[in-house]
């Protein structure tokens, strides 16, 4: 047992890790974990489950504080730091930390509806995705207010869409780069020429009413399930199309995306176990390691309900004494701190040619506010591979 308590205190800490720094992928920690062919297959199941929960609760962090986000949550970058230059910081990260607690619980009640539906659904929705995917870009586009911005939308789309297509099939790994790009340095390089300094933040909080929480939550939490089954969508491409189906407020997205982030990290251990499929970098980890049979599923569930309260409040403590931080030093200054770290991640994991693809990024996301358009339009860099993946299939 000692093995297990001490692979679920790493785990946690890796977790914190992962989610701190963008660029430290789940991934690459979990096939660490395999190549060191570790003697208790338990104490694994520890880790990585402990792991991707802190993760799912700490990845928030830096998008909402520093407007750099991951391969997982880069929308967050949007609202989140809107919020955070607003002085409402503490709200977008009370509403993440909760959207995800929400999402958490009512993924694991749904878990044996999943189970019992699986079967059924993965046949069908595969032919759903594509007509889904296609009405939304285009509902999208007509959401722009005026002509002359429907053809700039149009435009981004085109040119979001061309080079997803061209990297994510052209050059491994490319999303980190990508995302960086239209999501990160973009957003940060706008705030660092048009903000001197952030408002002060605000100390106490606005809590959402609950029937203003409750329905992002519930949202969030059934679009987690189709992350499990279809690995051409990822949490914030589900929420993009999810959020689509009904109109939300800046707040209730981050609910939105927090729930369905948590309950896409429980559903991809419900997949490997019903499924026998690896949704995941972790999944596939464990599937390499250990069987997983019912005892390692129901055992991963238990380490999911005792890591989520840990990662709440350690997610919430950290926040706000980063707040602190932050408040007190040149926001100018952190800003561009991040733009360089991140520059340098995509250099150091990625090389010339991602530097490359994330100064592109970059520039296309920059187009989106000066033509007073949605940057939400760059979201075309996944829609068009994951259309073109469900059409082949």
């Amino acid at each position: 047992m000692i093995e297990e308590i001490a692979g679920l205190i790493l785990g946690l800490g890796s977790g914190l890790l992962s989610g701190l720094f963008p660029g430290i992928h789940l991934n690459t920690i979990s096939q660490w974990i395999v190549r060191l062919e570790p003697s208790s297959e338990l104490a694994a199941v520890f880790f990585i489950v402990a792991m991707n929960t802190m993760h799912t609760y700490c990845d928030f962090i830096p998008s909402i504080l520093l407007g750099a986000p991951n391969e997982s949550n880069y929308l967050t970058a949007l609202p989140g730091h809107k919020l955070f230059l607003r002085g409402k910081a503490l709200d977008a990260i009370e509403d993440s930390i909760t959207g995800a607690l929400i999402g958490t619980g009512i993924a694991i009640l749904f878990i044996p509806v999943f189970l019992q539906i699986t079967e059924q659904t993965k046949t069908m929705l595969p032919k759903l995705i594509p007509i889904v995917l296609i009405l939304t870009t285009i509902g999208m586009i007509h959401s722009e207010k005026t002509t002359g911005r429907k053809i700039a939308a149009v435009l981004v789309t085109i040119l979001s869409a061309t080079l997803g297509e061209l990297a994510l099939h052209g050059y491994s790994d490319a999303l980190f780069p990508l995302v960086t790009g239209f999501f990160g340095i973009s957003t940060l390089s706008l705030s660092y020429f048009e903000t001197h300094q952030p408002k002060p933040q605000r100390l106490r909080t606005t809590p959402m009413p609950i029937g203003k929480l409750f329905f992002p939550a519930v949202l969030g939490s059934l679009g987690g399930s189709l992350v499990s089954l279809f690995p051409a969508i990822g949490p914030s491409q589900a929420a993009f199309t999810v959020s689509r189906l009904k109109k939300t407020s800046t707040r209730q997205f981050l609910v939105l995306l927090s729930s369905l982030s948590s309950a896409s990290m429980i559903y991809s251990f419900v997949a490997l176990f019903a499924l026998n499929k690896a949704r995941t970098g972790s999944a596939a980890a464990l599937q390499s390691i250990t069987t997983f049979s019912l005892f390692e599923f129901e055992t991963s569930i238990g380490i999911i309900l005792l890591c989520t309260g840990i990662a709440g409040i350690t997610s919430l403590f950290l926040s706000r004494r980063l707040l602190s931080l932050i408040q007190s030093t040149d926001f100018r200054s952190i800003t561009l701190g991040t733009i360089g770290l991140l520059l340098l991640l995509v250099f150091w994991w990625h090389g010339w040619n991602g530097l490359l693809l994330c100064l592109t990024a970059t520039s296309i996301g920059i187009l989106c506010p000066r033509l007073h358009i949605k940057r939400s339009h760059c979201m075309a860099f996944l829609v068009l591979p994951t259309l073109l993946y469900y059409i082949r299939f």
